[in-house]
């Protein structure tokens, strides 16, 4: 049967073979974990004109992560993009006041491409509440963005963002009620989070052109002490890994659609490498039946993994988040009736006004982290 063939490209070699896969380093385990095998150097396909979406990129001129092999590519492939950690909580309101109180402003140079795809998904950090709303937890960092931020993520062009993170239970149950209620009345879906500890696990599935996707989200990432505050398992909640559970949970999601798409928000802040327990995880996920691993939470661009024919993105870095300097990407998904067609890394400058990066290529820094290079 006839397959893609690629065409070569040298700003796309370079985005994929400048970024070599460092060896995995552990922390917690006292076994070294192998080196990920690096995947091949592969320059962007050759994508015919009907599967770019108007107004989205040409994806011939970006790096190519992961091709199918085998079943030729249905004629209307489904597009999906999805994107890193988002806030418009802290330096990201502050850029919206600074800008006549404009909430289409952070999203504005991006919605274009977000909208171009059949659906756009995002990691939504921190809650999305008024002021007053919820407990606020007492340690750590917490993010409140205002009410009107659900609306202002649909209009730019998100119909799903994942709730399963360290920062959706900042201000308790009662603020992560009060984001899934906001981001619900924007006809917004979310994922691994609920009113109990059932509801939080529960995989959502979106029908999109006929093609059922199935998204499954959990959180393995600790969170700071409460003194005493015990709010999981008491009303609203996330999605927690359960590890023994994962390969079960997988398989029953998998059954729910066409596509299984499993997201998890894990490993450690500014680390430019998986650790031993983000592979693990999420190659239970690829043996179980997910069709891809996508995750985030160490704000910066992690190093991807070829699976048993399946693509691991450990981390896509960050997206509309107030941290200048760090790395980001979104992960642009054909698919069709066969699964996942390709995959291409579609470079961001992120930050409270995320920008596309055309033309840029992902190089490795002096501390070995992958950052974004514009010409």
């Amino acid at each position: 049967m006839p397959t893609f063939k690629a065409k070569v490209s040298r700003r796309a070699f370079l985005a994929v073979a400048l970024a070599p896969l460092i060896p995995l380093r552990t922390r917690f385990d006292p076994t070294p974990t192998p080196p990920i095998p690096a995947i091949s150097a592969t320059p962007a396909a050759t994508v015919s004109a009907t599967s770019i979406p108007p107004g989205g990129p040409d994806l011939s001129k970006y790096a190519m992560l992961y091709q199918r092999t085998g079943a030729p590519a249905d004629d209307a492939a489904i597009q999906i993009v999805v994107t890193g950690d988002n806030s418009m909580a802290r330096g990201t309101a502050g850029a919206i006041a600074g800008h006549a109180n404009n909430f289409d402003y952070p999203l504005s140079a991006v919605s274009d491409w977000l909208k171009a795809a059949d659906l756009a998904v995002g990691n939504q950090e921190g809650v999305i509440a008024a002021q007053g709303v919820g407990t606020e937890r007492p340690q750590g960092y917490r993010l409140r963005a205002d009410p009107k931020a659900a609306a202002a993520l649909a209009k730019a062009g998100f119909g799903l963002v994942n709730l399963a993170n360290n920062h959706t239970r900042d201000f308790g149950p009662d603020g992560i009620k009060a984001t899934m209620d906001a981001l619900h009345a924007a006809k917004v879906q979310t994922v691994g989070a609920g009113g109990d500890y059932n509801a939080a696990r529960l995989p959502v599935v979106t029908a999109l052109r006929g093609l059922k996707v199935v998204w499954l989200a959990q959180l393995n990432v600790p969170d700071p002490p409460d003194y005493g505050i015990n709010w999981e398992g008491n009303g609203y909640g996330r999605a927690r890994v359960e590890e023994d559970r994962l390969a079960g949970q997988i398989k029953a999601a998998r059954a729910l659609g066409d596509v299984l798409i499993a997201q998890f928000h894990w490993g450690i802040e500014y680390e430019p490498n998986p650790f031993e327990t983000q592979v693990r995880l999420g190659r239970i996920a690829i043996d179980a039946g997910a069709d891809i691993v996508i995750g985030h939470h160490p704000h910066v661009i992690q190093s991807v993994e070829v699976y048993q024919k399946k693509l691991i993105i450990y981390s896509l870095g960050n997206f509309m988040f107030d941290q200048d300097g760090r790395s980001g990407m979104a992960a642009w998904l054909r698919l069709d009736s066969h699964g996942i067609i390709d995959v291409h890394a579609i470079p961001v400058n992120p930050g409270t006004r995320p920008v596309w990066a055309q033309g840029a290529k992902m190089v490795r820094d002096k501390n070995g982290g992958i950052i974004v290079s514009v010409p």
